[in-house]
C-alpha cells in the first residue's frame, strides 16, 4: 500500500519561524503571553480612549477654573477701587469746603484754627494745610506742620498740581507712619493769594479701613490681600503686614499693576514671597493716580 505524503504543518512552522523583520523576543513573549494577560490588554486598548477624553474634560475643568478665579479677583479688585475712588472724594469734598472760608483763602490769623475744627470731623486725615505759591505750608489744621514741612517734596508739588488729584506716599518725621497728600489748587486774586490746599490721608488709618473693608466684604476675601498703591507702585496701605510693606515699591513683576492702561489679572510672587492671582485696576486721572491689587493664594 502506497504511503500517504506527509503535508507540512504551515501553522506550526510560522508559530516557529517568525515573519522577516519581526523582533524574535516581542514574537516569543506574544507567543507565551496568558490568555487573561492578552485580555487585559485589549479592555486597556478600548478604555484609552475614554481615559483621554476624562482627561481632557478634567483639563477644561481646571484651566476654566483658573479663568474664574482671575476673573473673581479682578471683579475684588474693581470693588476696591471703588472704595478707594470714595476716600479721594471725601478728600476732595474736604478741601472744597475748605475752600469756601476767607480766613483760609487769605492765610488769615484764624487760618489754623479753621482747619483744626474742620478736621473734626474727617477722621482719616492727618493733617489739612494751606500751601502757598513757593510751597511754604502757611497754615495747617496740625501745628506741627507748619514751618517744619517747607521745602518738603510734597508741599513743593502742591502749587504745581493742573486739579484735584492724589500725590505721591510720603514720610515726614511729624508723621512717621506715613500719609498721602491730596492737593486742589487754588486760583490767586488781587485779593488772596494763589497756592493750594492738602489734606494728607494718614495710612495707618487706612490699614484699617482695609481691615474693616475685608471683615465686612466678600467671605471670599479672607484669603485675599488688599494693597492701594500711587503712580509709582509705591504701597500706601496693606491689610496684611501693612508696616512692614508701606512706603516699599511693587517688585518688578508687580510693575504691569501702574503701567498698564486697563485692569487686569497677573499671576506672579507677591513681596511676601507667595504665588498669589492678583486682580488690579491701574493709576488713571479717573482713579486720581491710585492703583489697588487683590490677590489670591490660587491652592486656597
Amino acid at each position: 500500500m502506497p504511503q500517504p505524503i506527509p503535508v507540512p504543518d504551515v501553522n506550526r512552522r510560522l508559530a516557529r519561524e517568525p515573519e522577516p523583520g519581526a523582533p524574535r523576543r516581542w514574537r516569543k513573549a506574544a507567543l507565551g503571553m496568558r490568555v487573561s494577560t492578552r485580555l487585559m490588554l485589549i479592555i486597556a486598548t478600548c478604555l484609552l480612549p475614554t481615559i483621554g477624553l476624562q482627561i481632557a474634560a478634567s483639563w477644561n475643568q481646571w484651566t476654566e477654573r483658573k479663568a474664574q478665579l482671575g476673573d473673581l479677583a479682578l471683579h475684588q479688585a474693581q470693588l476696591l477701587a471703588g472704595d478707594v475712588g470714595s476716600i479721594a472724594e471725601g478728600a476732595r469734598i474736604l478741601l472744597g469746603t475748605t475752600a469756601q472760608f476767607r480766613q483760609v483763602r487769605t492765610i488769615g490769623n484764624e487760618c489754623s484754627t479753621r482747619l483744626a475744627r474742620l478736621l473734626d470731623n474727617a477722621p482719616g486725615f492727618a493733617f489739612v494745610a494751606r500751601v502757598d505759591n513757593a510751597g511754604q505750608v502757611r497754615c495747617a489744621s496740625d501745628l506741627a506742620v507748619v514751618g517744619a514741612e517747607d521745602g518738603a517734596g510734597w508741599a513743593r508739588s502742591a502749587p504745581l498740581a493742573p486739579a484735584f488729584t492724589a500725590g505721591q506716599f510720603t514720610r515726614s518725621p511729624s508723621h512717621p507712619g506715613g500719609f498721602l497728600p491730596f492737593y486742589l489748587p487754588l486760583a490767586g486774586s488781587e485779593t488772596t493769594e494763589g497756592g493750594a490746599l492738602v489734606a494728607a490721608l494718614d495710612l495707618t488709618w487706612l490699614e484699617g479701613h482695609l481691615n474693616r473693608l475685608k471683615r465686612a466684604g466678600s467671605p471670599f476675601l479672607v484669603s485675599g490681600v488688599l494693597t492701594v498703591a500711587d503712580a509709582e507702585g509705591v504701597i500706601l496701605g496693606r491689610d496684611v503686614r501693612h508696616a512692614e510693606f508701606v512706603g516699599q515699591r511693587f517688585p518688578p513683576a508687580a510693575m504691569p499693576i501702574v503701567r498698564s492702561p486697563t485692569p487686569g489679572i497677573l499671576r506672579l510672587r507677591s513681596m511676601d514671597g507667595t504665588e498669589r492671582v492678583v486682580g488690579y485696576t491701574p493709576p488713571t486721572p479717573a482713579s486720581h493716580n491710585l492703583a489697588v491689587a487683590v490677590g489670591f493664594h490660587e491652592p486656597d
